[in-house]
């Protein structure tokens, strides 16, 4: 079952940081920092997480966090990469 659930909220997440992407304009590497540590954090914590529900709001945020991060990884390289060269 959490097996479903974390590619659920990660392409949820990838979809919405996108279309906010092209609604309002934000620093990607803002972004990018943020949800890793957030997701960070969160693994961090996750050690408290012992009932099944608990494991599923885990999964569901892991997801968000995550896909928070890949979406927005490729356009930082890709900036990175303009810039120095």
């Amino acid at each position: 079952m959490t097996d479903d659930i974390v590619p659920l909220s990660f392409r949820f997440s990838q979809l919405f940081i996108g279309w906010v992407g092209d609604k309002v304009p934000f620093n990607r590497n803002y972004i990018t920092g943020v949800s890793c540590a957030f997701v960070g954090a969160l693994t961090c914590v996750s050690l408290t997480f012992t009932s099944f529900p608990s494991l599923v709001i885990y999964c569901i945020l892991f997801g968000i966090g995550i896909g928070k991060s890949f979406a927005t990884i490729l356009p930082v390289a890709s900036e990175s990469k303009l810039l120095s060269g």
